[in-house]
């Protein structure tokens, strides 16, 4: 008889995580979840093998980030996530229609997007290795993109810390790894940029010709030699917290915890702030807070928006633009031509899904024909250009849009009351 759980259970998230799966491979290895794709017990993964067969179980990959990524419209989750605080994020099981099992394996089944997709997971016999396939039943291509989330730590454990070092049991070498900058920095305003570093440099540990090192490359790395031997007092905000920006990454540290790293800091200084962020990315882990959107763009390799403690959004600057109504948009502004023609003729040219007239002044009108959903990257601008030269338009600009970081955070973050008085 065929077991399946219907949409029913599995888009319920209370009874999806009551039902488990699991799939073994004869060596003591497995991997199990729950129906709605969160792991909730220290021993749930997509790849747990015994190391020394049947034991020393260790959980190698946790889970999956799963996303599909249509041409047009938002990314579409598929997986979920549990967080310590009992956040589930994102939500994929939304869109599940069900669990079944083919033989002994479990099947799941997403409707999402337009599209139908399978996913089956399985392990080899007598080989610590899981294989997990796709397929699109139904729909357009679409792309998957997945990103795998390693754990590396035996089964028993429900975490692994920082480092190797378990964060509750032996915090002080595990803090060690970790440099930290807060938004209002505090600083001894008595003592001078130099006498400042060497004491925190000491603080961590660092004495003598080690500490004379790293208080140098710290200068060095922040750009402090003009001020160097100035009462902190003196400095100005920018300043100020750059020698803070120094004293987190005195010893050197692997994971650096930045709070509006460019805050108080002209132009330049950013400029400046932005280079060191991304030199020491390439080899440290950074993660910083900022309200400051372009920062995202220019330095980011990944982005989470927080709305009122809940993450809302994951992904890089890329993919959340993607989420912008106008992103693959084209924008044009033409000349002597009437706005409503300039519409009509939008609106009826291949690929595009409606147009709107953006402004109108002196002469010239700024109009925007947005894409369908599977348009590829360039069509829409092609069939564009070609209407508007066959109508014998006069260009100023065409260009197609990328999407904007502002409006896909205002899009997500609005309350539901917001938008209904901004509506207004």
């Amino acid at each position: 008889m065929a077991l399946r759980i219907g949409r029913e259970t599995c888009r319920n998230l209370e009874s999806a995580l009551t039902r488990e799966w699991l799939v073994t491979n004869g060596l003591g290895g497995f991997a199990s979840g729950t129906v709605a794709g969160v792991n909730t017990r220290r021993y749930h993964g997509l790849l747990v093998a015994a190391m020394n067969p049947p034991v020393q179980r260790m959980v190698l990959l946790a889970a999956l980030e799963e996303w599909l990524l249509p041409s047009a419209g938002e990314a579409v989750p598929l997986a979920a996530h549990e967080y310590w605080d009992g956040t589930v994020y994102p939500e994929g099981f939304v869109h599940l229609d069900g669990l079944e099992l083919d033989g002994m394996l479990p099947v799941f089944r997403w409707t999402a997007a337009g599209r139908t997709i399978e996913k089956r997971i399985w392990m080899e016999h007598e080989t610590n290795r899981s294989v997990i396939s796709y397929r699109l039943v139904t729909g357009p291509a679409v792309t998957l993109q997945l990103r795998p989330l390693f754990a590396h730590r035996d089964y028993h454990q429900q975490r692994h810390g920082q480092g190797g070092f378990d964060m509750a049991e032996t915090p002080i070498p595990a803090k060690k790894l970790i440099g930290y900058l807060p938004e209002n920095a505090p600083s001894y305003t008595d003592m001078t940029v130099y006498g400042f570093l060497g004491f925190c440099a000491e603080l961590r540990g660092l004495h003598g010709e080690h500490r004379k090192q790293a208080v140098h490359r710290a200068v060095e790395m922040c750009f402090l030699e003009p001020v160097i031997h100035q009462s902190v007092d003196t400095l100005s905000k920018g300043y100020r917290h750059r020698t803070c920006l120094a004293q987190s990454i005195l010893h050197d540290p692997d994971v650096l915890i930045l709070d509006e790293p460019t805050d108080g800091l002209d132009p330049n200084q950013k400029h400046e702030a932005r280079q060191l962020i991304r030199r020491m990315g390439e080899k440290k882990v950074i993660i910083f807070s900022t309200h400051i959107l372009e920062e995202v763009e220019a330095v980011c390799t990944r982005a989470i928006i927080i709305d009122r403690g809940k993450i809302v959004a994951n992904g890089t600057p890329a993919q959340l633009k993607q989420r912008s109504e106008v992103a693959g948009a084209v924008s044009l502004r033409v000349i002597g031509v009437a706005a409503d023609t300039i519409k009509a003729r939008l609106s009826s040219v291949p690929g595009a899904r409606k147009a709107a007239i953006v402004k109108e002044e002196a002469g010239a009108v700024w109009a925007r024909a947005y894409p369908t959903e599977g348009s590829t990257n360039g069509t829409l601008a092609r069939s564009v250009a070609e209407a508007g030269v066959q109508a014998g338009w006069k260009f100023e600009e065409l260009h197609t849009e990328e999407g904007r970081l502002d409006e896909v955070f205002r899009s997500i973050t609005w309350s539901e009351t917001a938008k209904k008085e901004d509506a207004q």
